[in-house]
């Protein structure tokens, strides 16, 4: 029994397929040819206005917030005539004579009305019948024009030497509201990749005194700038190029206490880069690519110890028309090593440390390369000691890992004293 229905369901197959694809198109032919009546939302409508003039005189204008400046049509009719329609299509406008009341606060209200050729009013719905507006006096003012590059950067090799706007200034008229909130003005320019000088087009950026960006709509419909529209600008940039390798030289004033000594000047960091003009880096060459930190900065009077001077601010040193390079470092920190006369330091290579009672499945590192050490002796006993004759161990017994300062044990041959007693951070991981 079965056998035979299946035999019957699958007699002339091929058939019954072209026919259900021929109901199908009927189908559509059929609806196609009726024409139904359906319903659309078309979304981002201008609400354009008219009559302006009856509100905007020479004291005073009208302001719509943005959320007001479009709308959301529904339209009923024949798929025929909605289904093809845009925004573009459909008029909603606001007539600034049909205002009711024009003394209401904070705001007024302004009538909608919409059209559509081909569709009868009746069958075109609005979301809401009326828009608020506000109606204020006008204000002036004159704003400076900063440059900015909104977080672009030139070549790798250049830096940004200086930005010429073609406009320093700009007096900017509307609503009061508006005007009295704005905090800065902006030219921004995008310099990616930028390798040689010359002209950039700006874009107008206006941010309000909490640092909100002024809308698009909100530049070109409600504010003018020296009487006209959104101006256009340009932006002359110079570009420096980049010199890595530049050091410091360290100059002193003073004496260190009686009976010590200056035994190093070390400045963190230790190299720079800089940006600057050809002429600027020509000069900076011939001079061994070196900055010069002046004496009256360090002073070493009367100090029997080590001493940092921190927060030197290296854009002070700068030769002129040149600059540092992005992400260095503002400052510098110059180290002064004092030892006792008599004393030199040495720099062990932390290879040379023997480590005592490591837990077997613990290895060790240390925080830094060399261990500084200093030793006591005669000037012809300190001349002819050499780093390797210093043995240094630490001992670990007992530590699991984790992060350690521990005391160094140095062994020196006769005749020599260390000068103080050594310790490393050292670091035990499994």
């Amino acid at each position: 029994m079965k056998k035979n229905l299946l035999a019957k369901l699958t007699e002339n197959l091929a058939l019954k397929i072209i026919s259900v694809i021929i109901a199908i198109v009927i189908w559509y032919v059929v609806v196609d040819y009726n024409d139904p009546v359906i319903q659309r939302s078309i979304s981002g409508v201008e609400v354009q206005v008219r009559n302006a003039s009856y509100v905007a005189n020479g004291k005073r204008v009208y302001h719509i917030d943005d959320q007001y400046k479009t709308i959301s049509v529904i339209v009923e009719g024949n798929r025929s005539a909605v289904s093809g329609l845009t925004a573009s299509d459909i008029i909603v406008t606001a007539d600034l004579t049909q205002i009711v009341d024009m003394e209401s606060t904070p705001y007024v209200y302004v009538p909608l009305d919409v059209s559509c050729p081909g569709i009868s009013r009746e069958n075109i719905s609005l979301p809401r019948e009326t828009i608020p507006i506000t109606i204020e006096d006008i204000a002036s003012q004159k704003f400076a024009i900063s440059v900015d590059t909104g977080g672009t950067r030139p070549d790798k090799d250049f830096e940004i030497g200086s930005m010429r706007a073609s406009m320093d200034s700009v007096t900017i008229s509307g609503p009061q509201s508006i005007v009295n909130t704005i905090g800065s003005v902006v030219a921004e320019i995008n310099v990616n990749g930028l390798s040689e000088n010359g002209a950039v087009t700006a874009e107008l950026k206006i941010y309000d005194t909490a640092d909100n960006e002024l809308s698009e709509t909100t530049l070109e419909d409600d504010l003018s700038f020296d009487g006209t529209g959104v101006p256009e600008i340009e932006v002359q940039v110079e570009l420096w190029r980049k010199r890595s390798g530049v050091r410091f030289q360290v100059e002193t004033q003073g004496e260190p206490a009686e009976g010590y000594q200056i035994s190093g000047i070390t400045t963190t960091p230790g190299e720079i880069t800089v940006a600057g003009t050809d002429e600027a880096l020509e000069e900076l060459k011939q001079q061994g690519n070196i900055i010069t930190i002046p004496a009256e900065l360090i002073s070493v009077e009367g100090i029997s110890s080590d001493t940092e001077f921190t927060d030197i601010r290296i854009s002070d040193l700068l030769p002129e028309d040149t600059m540092l390079a992005s992400n260095v470092s503002e400052t510098v920190t110059v180290q002064v090593a004092v030892l006792p006369l008599g004393s030199q330091e040495f720099d062990l290579d932390v290879d040379q440390i023997v480590t005592n009672n490591l837990g077997s499945n613990l290895t060790v590192s240390y925080s830094s390369a060399e261990l500084a050490i200093r030793v006591q002796g005669t000037e012809q006993d300190l001349e002819e000691l050499q780093v390797s004759d210093i043995s240094a161990s630490i001992d670990l017994a007992g530590k699991t890992a984790g992060d350690y300062t521990v005391p160094v044990e140095i062994v020196l041959p006769a005749g020599y004293e260390l000068v103080e007693d050594v310790t490393i951070a050292v670091q035990l991981r499994e």
